[in-house]
């Protein structure tokens, strides 16, 4: 039996790192484990298992052992874009619904009594979305994307039986890439063939970035645990180029920066007795940090400039964890998470609408090992864009399911 369970945990991980890692149309990305997904990402105060690293290093601080952690997150999601019916031309345009892999893999191990290391490898940030190329964003994107790999190794130390605190570095690689026609037509035409609206322009550069992570967490009682996590910006330096297909003009190199943006998250965790735990998480993000996306072309008639004007803002995450004696662990969480958009610069590239709704999840344990699976259901909600400066009044729609799981081996 353990020799089976050996050649299942290498080959899940070989097969979730095979998986091309693609994104969902959001931007902050909290699918980093299946135990903290089913709790809703409400976990920064328990933090209990190597997905701590991201959600709070400090954590790690009460694994003993060395431990492993793959998992990955299937995701299927869909937008929308409907133009305001009183405009001449009404029309809806439908984002085919993808399903997006997200791995994670994450390694603990206890060096002192009072120190542990952890590394962990994940994606923070990212958002891929592709509409028709006939429709009426066409001249602003047709496909957009932002790949982010980040690189995190941590360290925490006990100061005491009950406080742990931590600091990580952080190396992120990014990929940004987007598709459009800049020279269509102004006057969007439904039946227009694609062959009319002139060259595609194809942006892609990548880069990367650095920044640091820092954690407490306190047991200031037998029934609260508080919890902290910091991470700070990180600033992509972006470069590439950008072609013209077909080659009415030479293409050119390119240069950019994009501002992924900081967070602060405070929790609490409260447990009335041995097998029942309440969390709640509030969660202040920098999105300010990311203003626009400004592309300086060594040919300056391919540079243009991307407004997005984000206003910082803050999430709310709560969870419920039960643990039935030799059965089995079950989780429910609920997320509340309002765009960072303003109305005036809603965009399709990041088609932010509110983000709300509930997860479930189950955990089993054998021995050295921890399966843990989890369920997200993404409530459906709308958003009028009725000030644009983008593009054209009309309604965005976003819905989502997803399930999470994760397996974690116990070395010693």
């Amino acid at each position: 039996m353990r020799l089976l369970l050996n050649r299942i945990v290498i080959s899940v991980t070989i097969i979730i790192f095979l998986c091309a890692p693609v994104f969902a149309s959001g931007f902050s990305i909290f699918t980093h484990g299946a135990r903290g997904f089913g709790l809703a990402g409400a976990f920064a105060a328990k933090a209990g298992d190597p997905s701590a690293i991201f959600y709070n290093p400090a954590g790690i601080g009460n694994i003993t052992g060395t431990r492993v952690l793959v998992g990955f997150a299937p995701l299927l999601h869909q937008s929308l874009f409907e133009h305001d019916p009183l405009t001449s031309y009404p029309t809806k345009t439908i984002l085919d619904k993808k399903l997006l892999f997200l791995p994670t893999l994450y390694f603990t191990s206890r060096i002192t009594s009072r120190i542990t290391a952890g590394f962990g490898i994940y994606s923070p940030f990212g958002f891929n979305i592709s509409w028709a190329d006939n429709w009426p964003g066409q001249k602003i994107l047709t496909e957009s994307s932002l790949y982010t790999f980040s690189l995190n190794p941590v360290m925490a130390y006990r100061l005491t039986s009950s406080i742990n605190v931590a600091v990580g570095y952080q190396f992120v690689k990014g990929y940004y890439g987007i598709k459009r026609f800049p020279y269509a037509p102004d006057i969007y035409n439904v039946d227009r063939p694609v062959s009319e609206l002139g060259a595609k322009a194809i942006t892609e550069a990548d880069g990367s970035g650095a920044g640091f992570t820092a954690g407490l967490q306190l047991r200031g009682t037998d029934m609260i645990t508080l919890g902290l996590c910091y991470r700070s910006s990180i600033k992509l330096d972006l470069n590439g180029d950008i072609t013209l297909i077909p080659e009415v003009s030479p293409g050119s190199n390119i240069g950019t920066e994009i501002g992924l943006p900081a967070s602060v998250v405070f929790a609490i965790d409260y447990m009335p007795n041995e097998f029942l735990a309440l969390e709640a998480d509030v969660i202040w993000m920098e999105w300010s940090s990311f203003d626009k996306i400004a592309i300086t072309a060594d040919n300056p008639t391919l540079s243009y400039t991307s407004p997005k004007q984000f206003t910082d803002n803050v999430h709310f995450r709560l969870s419920l964890e039960y643990s039935a004696e030799d059965i089995a662990v079950f989780r429910t969480g609920y997320f509340y998470a309002p765009s960072p958009a303003p109305d005036e610069y809603l965009d399709p590239m990041i088609p932010n609408t509110l983000r709300e709704g509930i997860t479930l999840g189950i955990g089993w344990s054998y021995e050295q090992y921890t399966f843990d699976a989890a369920y997200l259901h993404s409530f459906k909600r709308d958003r009028y864009s009725d000030y644009s400066k983008i593009l054209s009044n009309g309604r965005y729609e976003y819905k989502a399911e997803g399930f999470a799981v994760s397996l974690s081996y116990r070395i010693d």
